[in-house]
């Protein structure tokens, strides 16, 4: 499967209560994508950090 920077994908994260199903957007360039095997992922969440 291709992924591109700014796809949004849902994916498995490990948390403290089991495994739970997120959103995740691809940061991860087009070319890195291209020539990995994995992609690099930020978590999507709605908690603010300040």
């Amino acid at each position: 499967m291709s992924y591109h920077p700014g796809d949004v994908v849902t994916v498995d994260f490990p948390g403290v209560k089991g495994i739970k199903r997120r959103p995740a957007l691809v940061i991860s360039s087009t070319l890195y994508n291209t020539s990995r095997p994995d992609i690099i992922l930020g978590l999507i969440t709605k908690k603010q950090l300040y």
